[in-house]
């Protein structure tokens, strides 16, 4: 039987990124994605300037409403970006009545980078996402955000050891699997996995740009590939690959970096 899931993350009407990643992606695996916009953006906010925002908050809370009536159930359910502190505490009280018996829930908790908060999140804000984690199966916090749930001050320059501990110290506080991702060791990038019992790295060669989106096409693929099976570590690695083909392409097709990658094209020959 196809697997169904629903993604919760905002929806930039140009450029590459959330939902517009996440649908492709994951369907490409077979899965039947739908999908719930928690803000719609005119463009996505990395290089084209202040986008336009229209707040979905009612329209999200009326959604899951809609959802409960018809009696929907995911598999599973992948969040990213939420609009307002009211919208994910409103689908942190209701995530439960929308899950299937067995179902996979992965938090991507968008909060920050390179040790400061995106604009809009506050506190209290980054507090709710961390109740919301608490209902996740595996969250995927960049190292910005793991030292903000875990309550400890950044420190761009923390070792494996310390990391370690924070991985193991977020698992402690969400019962979770913790994929820490953006770890820059010289001129390799990649994530620490902790699964509740062991710890892995799993690294690749870092490219000079920073192209949007890439964490989102990592997200995606780490849900859609272990809803379908494939345990945690390899499905990391799966993904990571995929993103250094489409970095590689993206530049060879000179390709603007505030597009995003160019990974469509790459779906065909499959993960």
């Amino acid at each position: 039987m196809q697997k169904t899931a629903l993604s919760v993350q905002s929806l930039a009407c140009h450029g590459k990124c959330s939902l517009s990643e996440a649908l492709p992606l994951i369907s490409s695996l077979g899965i039947s994605l739908s999908v719930l916009p928690t803000v719609l953006l005119s463009t996505h906010t990395g290089g084209f300037g202040e986008p336009q925002k229209l707040e979905t908050t009612y329209f999200s809370m009326n959604a899951i409403e809609h959802f409960k009536k018809e009696n929907l159930c995911f598999d599973g359910i992948y969040t990213g970006y939420f609009g307002d502190l009211e919208q994910i505490v409103n689908f942190t009280n209701e995530i439960d009545a929308i899950k299937a018996e067995k179902s996979l829930v992965l938090v991507d908790p968008v909060l920050g980078d390179n040790g400061k908060l995106f604009s809009g999140i506050t506190n209290d804000f980054a507090k709710e996402m961390l109740n919301l984690c608490k209902k996740a199966d595996i969250i995927t916090p960049n190292l910005t955000e793991t030292f903000l749930l875990c309550g400890e001050k950044y420190d761009e320059d923390a070792n494996t050891d310390k990391i370690i501990s924070l991985a193991v110290k977020l698992y402690n506080i969400t019962k979770a699997k913790v994929i820490i991702t953006g770890i820059e060791r010289g001129k390799k990038i990649g994530a620490l996995i902790f699964d509740s019992e062991n710890c892995y790295e799993v690294y690749s060669k870092k490219i000079s740009q920073n192209f949007h989106g890439t964490g989102d096409i990592f997200a995606s693929l780490v849900f859609g590939l272990i809803l379908k099976g494939v345990p945690i570590k390899k499905a990391v690695k799966k993904a990571s690959a995929f993103i250094g083909k489409a970095i590689k392409k993206t530049i060879n097709d000179n390709i603007p970096e505030r597009n995003g990658l160019n990974f469509e094209k790459l779906l065909k020959r499959g993960l």
